[in-house]
């Protein structure tokens, strides 16, 4: 509220991640608590860790380790409610429940060589899947991507703080 002060919680939902906002607010809220968004690449290597694995837990999907569209709550469950589909760095909610946006524009990785339309400066990258998602996407490497004005329903964010140097 003290960012967004129009930004309400149901009632009972005051543990559940802040969703429906754009890239630009959450970027600014990051900012006005002394945070950032995380970079694409800092988002993945919270969610796979140095193994790369599939899904934060593991390499096979496995029921019951995150909120995804099979889970049929039809929104955000409270934030940590799938303690065993932690990260290997103990980071909750890697998979499903709301996708997070991350700094990055929606480019190609480093030797992709294919060229497609909706790659440059007109989209920011979305991480995790979330509520709505197939399993398939809320693997820890796929990437979603949206215009920075959008505020569907199931965008969230993550904050990153640097270490002190």
């Amino acid at each position: 509220k003290a960012v967004v002060a129009s930004h309400t919680f149901p009632d009972g939902e005051e543990n559940h991640p802040v969703s429906g906002i754009s890239w630009h607010q959450a970027s600014n809220y990051a900012k006005a608590v002394g945070k950032r968004l995380p970079k694409e690449v800092e988002w993945e290597k919270a969610a796979r860790g140095t193994g790369g694995l599939e899904y934060p837990w593991g390499d096979k999907f496995e029921e019951g380790r995150c909120n995804y569209e099979k889970m049929e709550l039809l929104g955000s469950a409270s934030v940590g409610s799938y303690i065993t589909g932690a990260s290997p760095y103990g980071c909750m909610d890697m998979a499903g429940n709301v996708s997070e946006w991350t700094s990055d524009w929606y480019n190609p990785y480093p030797g992709n060589t294919r060229n497609i339309g909706d790659y440059g400066q007109q989209f920011r990258v979305l991480r995790g899947g979330s509520y709505l998602s197939a399993r398939f996407d809320v693997r820890g490497a796929r990437r979603h991507f949206a215009k920075m004005a959008a505020a569907e329903r199931d965008f969230g964010l993550r904050c990153a703080l640097d270490l002190p140097e």
